[in-house]
């Protein structure tokens, strides 16, 4: 356990990080934990009960345990989350409830597998709504931690089609915040600056007490970071076809929603849920070439009905290059794959640090 009493806003955080394997996610949690586990060295130790902790649970999207030092790795990618995991508790025994993102998620904030929960569909049908909002019958760790006392707080996405509020995951939460680790720089001063103001916006629990879910894409493909960290482990005279900026990435997208205008614009349309003033809005920022239009414009449409129709930017521009991938671009995946889990603690770092005042 890590226990921090260190006082903001005259309420303690008191840290107990737990490290969990779930679906090539490594969940970082501030626990309540009441559970007979082992060390690092494989040790029994004994349960731990903290009633009235604050609780954070920090979820990585698509970060790998075996690229972890504190699970073996060799390169230093994630010193902030060794040294936390050397005064905790690691789990090495998890196992996937689910292959991706809404359903492994559902299945952590309702402690069930998909098939009791359901939440199994990308979207929401009218038709099966069943399969598609989870049933006011299972409770979510929200719920439970208000019942606790705990006011609950939601730092992740808000337009995200694998995370989508309405589903369920709303329940229980007092405020919602958009998610942090967002920003590209390798500004430190910048970087203190944003969780500073960050802690600043968070309302404090009348009785001290918090859960807060904290999630993050930023270790998710494209694998684009800034300049001085998207090198780290990999050459600077890499010239293969991996895109280094996001313009890139959207300059492909463009290119994927004109070929579907010209093949069928009426189907297109249909999938976007348009009316023809919005479409020709669409065709104008296509023609344009205009990457900022296209990011208000997905927020403007909704971006949960833009991806279904068109698709995720960066699974779109590796799809374009699948077949004529090399084993050059291969190691510089895994490269900017490291450097993108580095990046993520580095921020992390910051985070911990404004967190322990």
């Amino acid at each position: 356990m890590d226990a921090h009493s260190n006082s903001k806003k005259s309420f303690k955080v008191k840290l107990t990080i737990s490290c969990l394997l779930v679906l090539g996610f490594v969940l970082l949690g501030l626990f309540l934990l009441f559970l007979a586990i082992t060390d690092r060295s494989g040790k029994a130790v004994a349960p731990i009960s903290c009633d009235h902790c604050n609780v954070i649970l920090i979820s990585l999207d698509t970060l790998r345990a075996d690229h972890l030092g504190a699970y073996g790795y060799t390169r230093n990618t994630s010193p902030t989350i060794d040294e936390l995991a050397d005064q905790s508790m690691i789990f090495h025994n998890s196992f996937v409830n689910a292959y991706f993102t809404l359903p492994s998620h559902m299945s952590i904030f309702t402690s069930t597998y998909p098939t009791r929960h359901k939440l199994n569909y990308q979207r929401y049908d009218t038709a099966k709504p069943e399969n598609t909002l989870l049933s006011e019958d299972i409770q979510t760790i929200t719920q439970i931690m208000n019942k606790s006392g705990h006011r609950a707080v939601w730092i992740a996405p808000f337009t995200d089609p694998h995370l989508e509020l309405q589903r369920g995951f709303e329940r229980g939460f007092w405020e919602f915040h958009e998610s942090l680790f967002t920003l590209q720089t390798e500004n430190i001063t910048l970087l203190r600056s944003y969780f500073d103001n960050f802690f600043r916006e968070i309302n404090e629990p009348s009785n001290g007490s918090f859960f807060w879910f904290l999630h993050s894409y930023a270790i998710h493909s494209p694998y684009i970071q800034p300049p001085s960290f998207l090198n780290t482990f990999a050459g600077k005279d890499y010239n293969g076809r991996l895109p280094d900026t996001y313009q890139a990435i959207f300059e492909t997208e463009l290119e994927k929603i004109k070929r579907l205008m010209d093949e069928n614009s009426t189907a297109l349309k249909d999938k976007l849920a348009i009316d023809n003033t919005s479409f020709s809005r669409l065709e104008s920022i296509v023609e344009s070439r205009n990457a900022s239009a296209l990011t208000e414009y997905r927020l403007a449409i909704g971006r949960p009905i833009f991806e279904r129709a068109i698709g995720y930017p960066g699974i779109t521009y590796y799809d374009a290059i699948r077949n004529n991938i090399t084993d050059n671009d291969i190691a510089q995946l895994n490269d900017r794959y490291d450097a993108g889990i580095y990046y993520m603690d580095f921020q992390l770092g910051l985070f911990f640090d404004e967190l322990k005042k």
